[in-house]
């Protein structure tokens, strides 16, 4: 289980989302519990600017018992995708950079490549804090499947 698990407000004060970040977060969290089914998990995607110094974020993805709902450029577009990964993720790679396991520093990055059998792919990018939460994703649902998951 990730940290994230349904201490949403938690997670977005660790990324530092403003008002407006946490109200579009929340108005997709909103849609897809009540349309589809109940998120357990949530992750943002980012990374730092070219400066170094802010963040830019990029995708969201909701976590649900049976897949994974991702929104591209989530602050600016309403547009749902998702795929299952039950069962069904064919390939891994995870890319950390100065990133010890629970032991983020600010110059800490990480980034997990998925591979669904049926050729969809997922890049999850995070800076800093965010690392432990993308560590924790990975351990929740990409490991845990075991069975059927290499790396690449």
């Amino acid at each position: 289980m990730s940290e994230t698990k349904k201490d949403f407000p938690s997670y977005y004060a660790k990324l530092e989302l403003d008002d407006a970040q946490k109200k579009k977060t929340g108005d997709h969290i909103r849609f897809v519990e009540k349309n589809i089914n109940e998120i357990e998990d949530v992750f943002i995607s980012e990374q730092l600017d070219a400066s170094g110094k802010r963040k830019r974020y990029n995708d969201l993805l909701l976590f649900t018992s049976e897949e994974v709902f991702i929104v591209k450029d989530f602050l600016k577009t309403d547009e749902y995708i998702s795929t299952h990964l039950k069962k069904e993720i064919n390939l891994w790679k995870l890319r950390p950079v100065n990133y010890e396991v629970g032991n983020s520093t600010q110059d800490s990055w990480l980034v997990l490549e998925i591979e669904t059998i049926h050729g969809f792919k997922l890049e999850l990018k995070a800076s800093g804090k965010n690392c432990d939460t993308l560590w924790g994703i990975f351990k929740s649902y990409v490991l845990k499947q075991k069975s059927s998951v290499r790396a690449w």
